[in-house]
């Protein structure tokens, strides 16, 4: 369950990442330098479109891994294999 929630956090980043470059903007809509705005012109137009859509599909594969982690675990715990013992 831990290595599915990083495999998760990493492919939201990763998803993230890729949309900043796809739509190159700031949060605040300000350029934030010269040189980052032509950087992520070059590169937008280079790759743009597949980073956003790599980033998209690996956010996709993830939810699922994620989500059929948790289903393996609620039947676990509904079949009686695993038992959770509360510590005080």
């Amino acid at each position: 369950m831990q290595e599915k929630s990083l495999d998760l956090m990493t492919a939201i980043v990763k998803y993230l990442n890729g949309a900043l470059i796809f739509f190159n903007s700031s949060f605040f809509r300000k350029p934030l330098c010269d040189l980052l705005i032509q950087g992520n012109l070059l590169k937008t137009m280079e790759v743009g479109p597949a980073t956003y859509d790599d980033g998209k599909n690996t956010l996709q594969i993830a939810i699922s891994e994620y989500d059929q982690a948790v289903l393996d675990l609620a039947a676990a715990v509904i079949a009686g294999n695993i038992v959770f013992i509360q510590c005080l």
